[in-house]
């Protein structure tokens, strides 16, 4: 009997320790620099997470009047393709790291800029997450623009449902 109830809680902690804790993450949150709002969209797939992000303008009301770029967006003019997810980190306790691809630029719509993100939760009320972008490395082509998407910021979470 010993052994059997030994052999469950081994189970049960090797599951525990093999689910990635994306419950957290999965939402939608903000980052507000006057009345531009930076908006990241997380949702699980898998044992990882997905997402996408845009920037969009809001009024004194906060009600939103204009989206200056999104990463959900169509791959070209007279595409019916969907660009893939911009950002696929993986989860491990309260840290996301992961690829961020950066298809907003408008110096070339049929390309993105890689990139490293990484995310750390804080169990604040309300939750906030550190995130930072960094380039892949190595050379960058002189006429390479920079990342569109903020690289180091705090945002808030605003809600646990998607708004891609």
């Amino acid at each position: 009997m010993k052994v059997q109830m030994l052999i469950l809680l081994l189970l049960q902690g090797l599951f525990a320790c093999s689910q990635n804790k994306t419950g957290d993450f999965t939402g939608t949150w903000h980052h507000q620099n006057g009345n531009e709002i930076f908006v990241v969209s997380l949702w699980p797939e898998g044992n990882d997470l997905i997402g996408h992000v845009k920037m969009i303008i809001v009024d004194n009301q906060g009600v939103p009047i204009e989206t200056i770029y999104n990463s959900k967006r169509l791959y070209g003019q007279g595409s019916n393709l969907e660009w893939p997810p911009a950002i696929h980190p993986t989860v491990y306790q309260n840290t996301a790291n992961g690829i961020i691809a950066d298809n907003t630029s408008p110096l070339s719509p049929y390309s993105c800029l890689t990139g490293n993100v990484k995310m750390v939760i804080s169990q604040t009320t309300p939750l906030t997450i550190q995130w930072s972008i960094n380039r892949i490395g190595g050379i960058k082509p002189a006429d390479e623009a920079d990342f569109n998407f903020p690289t180091d910021i705090t945002l808030i979470k605003v809600s646990n449902t998607v708004n891609p």
